[in-house]
């Protein structure tokens, strides 16, 4: 199961400390050959404050898994009530919940919480301070991605893919997609265990272990 599918659209910032500003990054500036590179050289920070998500920063996914006709499709529906924040913390949970999918009537043993934000950036350095679950089945991942508001996806990076069950080891990948469909993928796999995977391991050298305290996640895109 996804357990903290933090999804975010296009390329974004998720969370960070200190104090917020923000500024979004001129993403139409390719589509003119004539017109200038963007500068890249500002900065968007995400506190979470109160009680309840900014509704301006961040939309929370009310609906089902990935997959459901799949091989391995996600065993949750994403529900507003899994998504808390508390004391400056984003907290998603997978809670032992039936859901029944209205769009077909499709029971779903567990729901899950999945935010998106609001911010669409191209190019940039992403950190991402979070703290994951352990559990059998549990999932918790950070991605990069265009916006399900635009239909099909079309592209995805993976910053952190991890596993509740092996706490020092998760992947990070690069996803190609055409019109919904994965056409390639390139990833790795940080490890100190065997697991079955294609991805190009690396190894774990550090035994860092996700749990024990907040982390930091982070990538660069540049063009």
């Amino acid at each position: 199961m996804r357990y903290a599918r933090l999804l975010v659209v296009a390329l974004v910032a998720l969370a960070s400390l200190g104090s917020p500003a923000r500024v979004r990054a001129h993403e139409g500036a390719l589509e003119n050959a004539a017109a200038p590179y963007p500068v890249i050289a500002r900065t968007t920070v995400y506190v979470f404050n109160g009680d309840r998500l900014d509704e301006r920063r961040w939309k929370v996914a009310f609906h089902a898994g990935a997959g459901k006709h799949t091989a391995q499709p996600e065993m949750q529906y994403y529900v507003p009530e899994a998504v808390q924040v508390d004391r400056g913390v984003l907290h998603i949970n997978a809670l032992s919940f039936r859901q029944i999918d209205p769009s077909d009537g499709y029971e779903y043993r567990y729901q899950g919480g999945r935010v998106e934000s609001t911010d669409a950036f191209l190019y940039g350095r992403f950190n991402v301070r979070l703290k994951v679950p352990i559990g059998n089945g549990l999932w918790p991942a950070v991605w990069l991605r265009t916006p399900e508001s635009a239909g099909p996806i079309n592209g995805q990076i993976d910053i952190f893919d991890g596993f509740g069950s092996h706490t020092d080891g998760f992947t990070a990948s690069v996803d190609t997609w055409a019109r919904g469909r994965l056409l390639a993928r390139n990833c790795v796999i940080v490890e100190n265990y065997t697991a079955q995977t294609p991805c190009q391991r690396i190894g774990n050298p550090q035994h860092t272990r996700f749990p024990a305290d907040f982390e930091i996640a982070s990538i660069a895109i540049s063009r």
